[in-house]
């Protein structure tokens, strides 16, 4: 869905600019969440969402010291990562699912000469 709104909106029609526009919609792609994972690209990468410039603006800073907080967000990394898993086990399987529903034996037989 995100991929054909894409194309839609920033391609041209003869589809000769997308290397022009790529660097444009790598960045919202990657920070957006995804519908298999339920999580971002660069939030399993980096484990924190992207800060953009409104966010350094309005810095949160943490209650907890530095060392409670560090901890904090690597088992919430950890725990976001083996949700990600999940999702993608859980989307597998639908897949699997849909092709199997359309997948139909195919036997050949061999011909000698």
């Amino acid at each position: 869905m995100w991929k054909e709104a894409v194309k839609k909106t920033y391609i041209d029609d003869d589809q000769k600019n997308w290397d022009n526009i790529l660097p444009f919609v790598t960045f919202p792609y990657n920070s957006t969440k995804h519908e298999t994972t339920g999580i971002s690209p660069f939030y399993l990468v980096h484990g924190r969402d992207v800060e953009t410039p409104l966010d350094a603006t309005l810095r949160f800073l943490p209650e907890e010291s530095m060392c409670d907080y560090v901890q904090n967000q690597m088992t919430k990394a950890e725990e976001d990562g083996q949700l990600a898993k999940v999702h993608l086990t859980k989307a597998q399987g639908k897949d699997k699912s849909r092709y199997d529903e359309r997948h139909r034996v195919v036997s050949y037989k061999e011909v000698t000469k």
